[in-house]
């Protein structure tokens, strides 16, 4: 099974810097640790799925 070429790369610092696989020249967002765990929980607790 592919990958659907939607992926995402996340390096872990200070910062939990994230960017597009797809454009790694483009922008890199960078989010606090807090911030980060927030996220973390929202997609783990499936908010986020798109209706099937």
């Amino acid at each position: 099974m592919g990958n659907g070429g939607e992926c995402v790369e996340v390096a872990a610092g200070e910062l939990m810097l994230t960017r597009d696989s797809k454009d790694p020249d483009g922008p890199v967002l960078g989010f606090g640790a807090g911030a980060w765990e927030a996220f973390l929980a929202t997609v783990k607790s499936g908010r986020l799925d798109l209706p099937r």
